[in-house]
Formats: C-alpha cells, sequence, structure tokens
C-alpha cells in the first residue's frame, strides 16, 4: 500500500498538487490531502484526481489497493446549504497520525503541530460533460403498473434517495423489463428526477452489469422490490379483472396510441454528479380514467366500506389491529407492540387476529338494508371461514402501507436504550415513555429508576479493585462506553485473573441488567484452537450474524494455548461491516458490529503479531484479587443470588457510566496501560529468543543460515515454531525490528543481518536447516 501511495503522490506532485499524507483513523489505511487557499470546482478536482490514479494503474473505487482502486473525494460537483455530500473523517481522529513524505513512516500526532501545510496550485478547470434530459417514455402495457409505481416514490427535493435505495429500485425494474430498452427508459426517466442525475453512469456502469457480479449479500431484487417502496408512498395497485387487461393488450396490438407518459421537468440550474446517480420525487401521478363499465353516477359505497373479498378482508383486519402491527420485508416478519416495544409477533398470534376478524364480519350486516343483501352478505362470511382465507388476509396485510415499515428503521436511534419502562435517552440519562415510532424491539426486562441503587454490586466492584477509585471509575465508564452501542474507540475488552477474582460476578450481573442487549458467543468466534492461527475475517459467519443489533457481547472462557483470531478483531473492531452467513442461507449479509465485546479468562489467549494494530486494540481489565485466599474481604457464596435482587441498580450505575464517558471518554488508569504492555512483553517470543540466543552488536553480523537454525531450535523445543514457521518470515520480524538486510558483507557470505550475532555457546546439533 505504501509504494502505490508513494506513487500517486508522485503523479500528483507532478500535476501541481502538494499532497499530505496521513494514516487513516482506524490505523490500516492511508489518506492524502490536498489544500488550497481558494475554492476548487469539485469536477475538476475529481477527474485530475483520477487522472494521477490512471498514470499508475489505478481508479477510483472503494475495493482498496489490492483490487486496483483508491477512493476519491469529493464525490459530489455541489452540496446543498441545508444539506451534507459525502463525508470523511479529518486528520487526526482515531489512530489518525501524520506521515513522513518520503517513506510514509508514522510520525507522532504533536508533529501536527509543528509540520507544514503546503498549499497546491490551483486546479485547472474541466468543462462538465452536457447532461440530456431523457423524452416521454412509451411504456408498454405490461410495464404500466410498473411505471404507475414508480410515479409514486419520491426522488426529487428533500425526497431524494439515497445511492443504495436507487440502485435497488433500478435493479427492480431491470427485472421486471427482463433488461430490455424499455426498462431502461424507465430507469432513465425516474433517475432524471434527481439532482445527481447521470446519464452515462446508468448507461454504462450499472444497467449492463445488473445480474452478472454474483450473488447478492441480500434477498433478491425484483419488480417486487419497486412495488413495496411505492406502497409505503400510499400506492395502491390498481385491480383490473382479465377482460380489462385483455381489452387494453387487444387495443394496443392493432395500433391505438397509448397514453402519454408524464415528461420529467428538466433543471437547467442543478447539479450533475459523474459517480452517484440519486433519485428524483416525481410529482403525483395523473388521475385515472373512471373504469369501463362503473355507471355515471352510481351510488358510492358508504364511508368505511370494506369490499367482500380478501383485499377487504385483509383491510378490516388492520382497521382492528393495524395500530399496533408492523411488517418488515426485508426480515419477512411481522412485529406486535406491546405497550413498551416492538416484540416479533409468532405465526399463530396473526392467524388469531385473522380469526377475529372474520369472527366480526356478521356485525356488518345490520348496516344492510334488505334480506337479499344480508343472505348473500352471510354466504359471503361464510368462504371466509376457509383456512385460505385466512391466510391470504395476512399475506395481504404484508403489503399495505399502514404497517410497511423498513428494517433499517428498526433500533436506528442508538442513543435510546430499551427498557422495561420506556426508553432511556443515553445522552441524558432521563428515561422516556414508551413510543412506537422510535421502533424499539430491543429491550431489557429490568425497569429504569435513575435513583436505584446497588450497595452489594458496588461493593463487590469495590472488592475486586482494592478501592481503587480510578480503576472503578474506568470500569465503569468501560460499562457505560459498550451501553452506547457506538464502538467507536476499536476495543477488545479482556477482563483476567486467575480464579475466585469476581470478574464472573460481576459481569454476570451487567449481562442480566442488560437483557437483549447483552448477548453470549462462543470463544471460538474469536480465537483458533492452535495451529492454523487466523481464520478469515470475510469468512461467512453464522456465529457472527447472532451478534446482530447486540452492546454487549460475553465471551465464554478460552481453552488455554489458543490463538486470537487478529484478522478477525481488526476487522470487527474497525467500524467496517463484517460478512456473514447462516448455515443453509445462500445469500451473505453485511453486520455493522454495534457490541462492544469482553472476553473474561484466566488464560491470556496468545497473540502472534507484534503490530500496533493488534496491539492497540486489546484493552486489559486486571481482576487480580483472591477472593479465596485474601484476608481482607469475605467470601460470600450467596454474593452472585444477592445482587440478582439489584439489578435495576446496576442498570442504573451503567447509565451514569454511559454518561460519564460520555463527558471524559474511557481514560484508562495506567495499570491497564502495563497490564497491556506486560501482555506483550509475555507475547514477544522473538524477544525472548533475542535475549537467550543472540546478541546484539553493532559490529557484528550473522547470516539467515544460522539465524534460523537458532531460532527453530529455540522455537521447537518450546513447542512454538508456528509463531515464525519458516526463514523469510524471521527475515521480516528482524527488519521490522530496525536491523539492517546485508549481503556478502560484514564477514559473512550471503545473505543476513547486521548488528546481531548468534550466540556461539548454544549447540545446533541436530537441527537441520528447514
Amino acid at each position: 500500500m505504501q509504494v502505490a501511495a508513494l506513487r500517486v503522490m508522485t503523479q500528483l506532485e507532478a500535476r501541481g498538487m502538494r499532497p499530505i499524507p496521513f494514516r487513516s483513523s482506524g490505523g490500516a489505511g492511508l489518506h492524502i490531502y490536498m489544500l488550497w487557499d481558494e475554492p476548487q470546482d469539485a469536477y475538476s478536482v475529481r477527474c485530475l484526481l483520477r487522472d494521477a490514479l490512471a498514470a499508475c494503474e489505478l481508479r477510483d473505487g472503494t475495493k482498496g489497493v489490492a483490487a486496483g482502486q483508491v477512493e476519491v473525494f469529493p464525490k459530489q460537483n455541489s452540496v446543498p446549504s441545508d444539506g451534507f455530500g459525502n463525508m470523511f473523517v479529518l486528520p487526526l481522529a482515531g489512530a489518525s497520525v501524520p506521515l513522513d513524505s518520503f517513506e510514509l513512516d508514522d510520525m507522532p500526532k504533536e508533529y501536527a503541530a509543528e509540520m507544514d501545510w503546503p498549499v497546491s496550485a490551483p486546479v485547472p478547470h474541466v468543462a462538465r460533460e452536457e447532461i440530456v434530459m431523457p423524452g416521454a417514455v412509451d411504456v408498454p402495457v405490461e410495464l404500466e403498473t410498473l411505471k404507475s409505481a414508480l410515479d409514486m416514490i419520491p426522488n426529487a427535493g428533500d425526497d431524494e434517495l439515497d445511492y443504495e435505495q436507487w440502485r435497488d429500485v433500478v435493479f427492480g425494474i431491470h427485472h421486471a423489463a427482463r433488461g430490455d430498452d424499455a426498462g431502461l427508459a424507465l430507469a432513465h426517466e425516474f433517475s432524471a428526477r434527481s439532482s445527481k442525475y447521470n446519464p452515462r453512469f446508468l448507461d454504462e456502469r450499472v444497467w449492463p452489469h445488473i445480474g452478472k457480479t454474483g450473488v447478492d449479500e441480500r434477498a433478491p431484487i425484483t419488480g417486487r422490490t419497486v412495488l413495496h417502496l411505492a406502497r409505503a408512498h400510499g400506492w395502491q395497485e390498481p385491480i383490473e379483472d382479465d377482460f380489462e387487461v385483455a381489452a387494453r393488450v387487444e387495443a394496443v396490438a392493432v395500433g391505438a396510441p397509448r397514453a402519454a407518459a408524464p415528461v420529467a421537468e428538466t433543471r437547467d440550474d442543478a447539479p450533475f454528479d459523474d459517480d452517484d446517480v440519486i433519485f428524483v420525487q416525481s410529482d403525483p401521478p395523473p388521475a385515472k380514467p373512471p373504469r369501463a363499465g362503473k355507471k355515471k353516477g352510481a351510488d358510492e359505497p358508504p364511508k368505511g366500506y370494506r369490499a367482500r373479498t380478501e383485499f377487504g378482508n385483509a383491510e378490516r383486519m388492520l382497521d382492528r389491529f393495524g395500530a399496533g402491527l408492523m411488517y418488515v420485508p426485508e426480515l419477512e416478519a411481522w412485529y406486535m407492540w406491546t405497550g413498551v416495544y416492538w416484540r416479533r409477533a409468532v405465526q399463530v398470534e396473526l392467524e388469531n387476529m385473522a380469526k377475529e376478524t372474520i369472527r366480526a364480519l356478521p356485525d356488518e350486516a345490520d348496516e344492510l338494508q334488505t334480506a337479499e343483501e344480508r343472505i348473500e352478505f352471510f354466504k359471503f362470511c361464510a368462504v371466509c371461514q376457509k383456512a385460505a382465507m385466512v391466510s391470504n388476509m395476512i399475506r395481504l396485510a404484508a403489503s399495505d402501507p399502514r404497517v410497511v415499515v423498513p428494517v433499517t428503521e428498526l433500533d436506528r436511534h442508538t442513543h435510546l436504550l430499551g427498557v422495561a419502562n420506556g426508553a432511556v435517552n443515553l445522552r441524558t440519562g432521563e428515561l422516556l415513555a414508551p413510543d412506537k415510532e422510535h421502533r424499539i424491539t430491543v429491550v431489557t426486562p429490568v425497569s429504569y429508576d435513575p435513583r436505584a441503587a446497588a450497595p452489594l454490586f458496588e461493593q463487590t466492584v469495590r472488592d475486586v479493585f482494592f478501592d481503587d477509585a480510578e480503576q472503578i471509575e474506568f470500569f465503569q465508564r468501560l460499562i457505560g462506553y459498550a451501553l452506547m452501542g457506538v464502538p467507536r474507540e476499536d476495543l477488545l475488552a479482556i477482563p483476567y485473573g486467575m480464579g475466585s477474582n469476581g470478574k464472573s460476578t460481576v459481569l454476570g450481573a451487567i449481562r442480566s441488567a442488560f437483557g437483549g442487549h447483552a448477548k453470549s458467543a462462543s470463544a471460538e468466534t474469536f480465537l483458533s484452537a492452535g495451529a492454523g492461527g487466523g481464520g478469515s475475517a470475510g469468512a461467512a459467519r453464522e456465529d457472527l450474524l447472532r451478534l446482530r443489533g447486540a452492546r454487549f457481547v460475553y465471551v465464554s472462557e478460552p481453552d488455554e494455548g489458543s490463538e486470537l483470531r487478529e484478522g478477525l478483531i481488526k476487522s470487527m473492531t474497525g467500524g467496517d461491516p463484517i460478512p456473514a452467513r447462516g448455515m443453509y442461507a445462500k445469500a451473505t449479509v453485511e453486520i455493522v458490529p454495534t457490541w462492544v465485546a469482553f472476553m473474561p479468562t484466566n488464560h491470556r489467549p496468545i497473540v502472534k503479531g507484534d503490530d500496533h494494530a493488534i496491539w492497540r486494540r486489546l484493552m486489559l481489565v486486571p481482576f487480580t484479587r483472591n477472593f479465596d485466599r485474601d484476608p481482607d474481604v469475605v467470601k460470600d457464596p450467596a454474593r452472585a443470588e444477592r445482587i440478582a435482587a439489584e439489578l435495576a441498580g446496576v442498570l442504573a450505575w451503567s447509565v451514569r457510566g454511559a454518561l460519564a464517558y460520555r463527558a471524559h471518554g474511557l481514560k484508562p488508569p495506567r495499570s491497564v496501560a502495563a497490564a497491556r504492555d506486560a501482555y506483550k512483553a509475555d507475547m514477544d517470543l522473538l524477544g525472548e529468543w533475542m535475549d537467550e540466543r543472540c546478541k546484539v552488536d553493532s559490529g557484528g553480523a550473522a547470516s539467515n543460515e544460522d539465524l534460523w537454525r537458532s531460532w527453530r531450535s529455540f522455537a521447537e523445543q518450546r513447542g512454538e515454531l508456528r509463531f515464525i514457521a519458516n526463514s523469510r518470515a524471521l527475515a521480516r520480524r528482524l527488519g521490522a525490528r530496525g536491523f539492517l538486510q546485508v549481503k556478502d558483507s560484514h564477514g559473512i557470505r550471503g545473505r543476513g543481518f547486521a548488528g546481531i550475532c548468534v550466540d556461539d555457546e548454544v549447540d545446533f546439533e541436530g537441527c537441520d536447516l528447514g
């Protein structure tokens, strides 16, 4: 990555730019910034940056350097005064530090206060391509229903869709139209309502590639996706009998003119992007002509009338129960309002609602005027008793806009913590009354009372940490940070210490107080059993799928000798989505971590890596008191059961921790940093080998062969050869420690390292060069 970044910086400098490199906020990537004294045209800047990338055989994209892509900002040509564009993290946030411009080595953050911030030359102006707005679309009969649905989906002004929503609509059009030109014309008409409409992007980078990029990570996107979205905005599917449809198809076949489609309004002053395409909100669709066969002046049905059909029964069911129901299409799940939160419903509950609706049908007979009408109505009531009518009511109700809620609306207010008596605002500590509109689906069964006390729990915490106020306050902030549901600190908490130290008692009480916000995970999710190590951070994992939506994840006790899945830990604590898949599922989904993992252990897991990226994520919390042996504390076998009566106080204590975290941050004490340093030293097998088997001597040198023989002998005696399994890996690790690689010099033949010698007293007999 550094090599590619240096090449890009060279190309930018050749174009008059003064690139300023920084480490990314996550610590694993690079950001290159440019500064100007005057505003620059965003489109021209983007063209210059892409030109520099092209000279390095790279292109704009988000897949990373390994895929030949580097993400370019700005992404928009302009941003409304009351809106936001695509944003990026500023320098020095998180793990971001300045980088040396020559080698891209990390510099201390303090260097930023003294470094030069060079100004780049003005960017040459590049004229934008003229956008030609599409004209009216001649819609085939078979796509008219889709067209009417598209007309109801807002996609302009304040209601412009984001990129993913727009993409789903276009994919749905493509599926319904089987990729033909009529579908593409509809996609252009829909997209042209947006201020970011880019016909070339749609023609060249989206439409031709739909269905050719492998299995999507979500459920398949079809024309029904568009219809679902339209129903959420009040669209109702036109109901026509077979004769009406046949007549319209025949009319078109013999040359009758189709109804003219509404022309999209063009905007001369709208900014157009060459990357993003946005959704547009159309004007309300024109009123439909009266149905053929309806008598002019015919009596309208009475107010509240529902048709004697399955559609009518679905509407009746929602008239009766709809205020307490919502349906999430992406999950194919119904939710019921309990009075406090939205609980996932089971099928029998929906069936009971449908049955109650049907049982109440005879009540409508009172409004009928004649015996004949009542007889016909009771015949309809009898037909409704069939099982198919019940199941169809539920199925049809699922598409009613009164109850359809997208999955993104569920639990999206992370600052609201669902509790048994409402929701806690974690920004203020205030208890809010239950509100359906919050869409909270995860709660704890514990009621929140800010005045609730937990004297035994708090005494236990004081006992565990030897009454160290600094350590106790830090631990409370750490628990409060986990409760927030926004794990921006990028850490894995490892409470450690030998048995009878209070870990299980304290963390168990916290898990119980958190209720549904806490989930358990097997140690195998985060650890491997030994040789073979790592595990892929991007593998499809059902165990990760279970953690979706959690705030506090309790990891079971790992076995001694287990190795940390370092790639997964970096991915899980870096804020990026993690791919996961159910055991029998075909599609992979992405999970955005909302949790902090706590891995209590008596045996700290093995960490093979020595890079800063993994060690900065590990936060050790020492639990070193032994309640069995320490005479200053009284062991109480029933302590956990007694604390269980204080869960309201434990919850209030945790909320106070969240407020303290918001005010002060984590601020770990020195003991936590010291524990991590000691842990890292214990894991430094290479350093131990250098101390025992080598001499660090500025005037000395050793060949790669001698160094490998020495290391292999040392590691095999300890059964730890997997830490550095071959001579190339050893050479990389020695180079990372600052030793100079040499060849045919310093008194050695072949390749080796200067500044280090192998101890001649060590006997390598029987140790083969591998």
